[in-house]
Formats: C-alpha cells, structure tokens, sequence
C-alpha cells in the first residue's frame, strides 16, 4: 500500500513538473492588473497609444479619447513565447482560450477572463506575452494575418510583458506587466480626401 501511495505521489510530481504553463487571460483582476483596452483615438485614430489611464493599476496618466472597446465584434488574442523572445517569434496561443472577446457597459475595455494552456512553456516558467486585438467584422476576420492584409480594420497591441506562469499545482497568475493601449486605423481614402478638401477650403477662406 505504502509503495502505491509512494508511486501515485511520484506521478503527481512529475506530472506538475511538466505541465504546461498557464495563465488567466484577463485585464481586470482588482488589485493586481487593471488595462482596459481603447478604441481609436477621437481626433488621432492613426496614433498608437500606450500606457496605464488613471483608473488603471497600477494607476497611470495616459489620456484616451476613444472608450473601451466592447462587445462580441471585437476579438483579443493572446500572443507567447519563452522568455526575452522579441515579438517577430511570439505566436498566437493554440488553446482556444487563448482568443475571447470583450465585455460590455460599464465593463467596456476589458475581455471575457480565460485561463489557457501556453503550449511550449513550462509551469513555473517565465513566458513573454502580448495581447493583440482587432474588429472582427461579424467573426469574418479570425487571424491575425487577416488583420495585416487589410489597413482599415480597427487593431492594435500590447507591449511585451513576461509572466512567470502557472498550472499543475500552481494557480495561474494574472497578467501583471499589461499595459492598456488603443487600437489605431487607417482612415479610408474617402476620408482622407474629405480632410483634404476641407483644409483647402479653410485655407481659401482665408485668403479671401
């Protein structure tokens, strides 16, 4: 009987000892990390911003103008690599879980909490991450490289954090590190021209 139990346990042991690592998949968890995730800026929807907003936590000084992105239209997608892997190796988390969507109302900014598996990185490893989003035009744009072929979808990142990660006997952590940032897009070219035609028109106004 003892030597049972003494096997059971040497199983369990090397069972968490390579476990694949994972982590809670989540921007709001109070008290740890708080990074909403923003739409475009109003007046600058080109312009990347990056950085915690007063509300954050840790609490920051970023100003963004275009409210948190919210509902099922959007797709947040976790990005991992082992540590110090530069963002050209991270790849896009197979786990299901690893892809989710964003809450709404009050909640806006903040994605539906998953904990996947990071695939390739052991429990009790360092892992460096990345959040990516984008609109997903009625879940007809489901890739990243989707995303690239086509300038005008709303999309946007995180900066580079690492994580020490969980799973096995390990509770998964949050993603402590996560800054908040805002989504940016190419304006259409109809836009563009718009613009252009009103400065001329301001500038002719002026001269007259």
């Amino acid at each position: 009987m003892k030597k049972l139990v003494m096997v059971a346990a040497l199983v369990v042991c090397a069972g968490s000892l390579y476990a694949q690592g994972q982590i809670q998949f989540n921007n709001r968890v109070l008290g740890e990390v708080v990074s909403p995730i923003y739409n475009p800026q109003t007046a600058t929807p080109g312009t990347r911003v990056s950085g915690q907003p007063t509300n954050g936590t840790p609490a920051g000084a970023t100003t963004y103008t275009g409210g948190g992105v919210a509902g099922t239209g959007f797709t947040a997608q976790l990005w991992a690599s082992t540590n110090g892997a530069p963002a050209s190796s991270l790849t896009a988390v197979t786990d299901p879980a690893g892809t989710t969507s964003f809450r709404t109302g009050g909640f806006a900014g903040y994605v539906t909490a998953s904990t996947p598996t990071i695939l390739g990185v052991p429990s009790g490893a360092p892992a460096t991450l990345q959040v990516r989003a984008w609109d997903n035009r009625n879940n007809t744009i489901t890739t990243w490289a989707q995303v690239l072929a086509d300038p005008t979808i709303p999309r946007g990142n995180s900066d580079l954090f690492t994580v020490t990660l969980g799973g096995g006997l390990t509770t998964p952590p949050s993603m402590v590190g996560l800054t908040s940032f805002s989504l940016t897009v190419v304006p259409e070219p109809s836009t563009i021209g718009l613009g252009v035609l009103g400065v001329g028109a301001l500038l002719l106004r002026r001269r007259k």
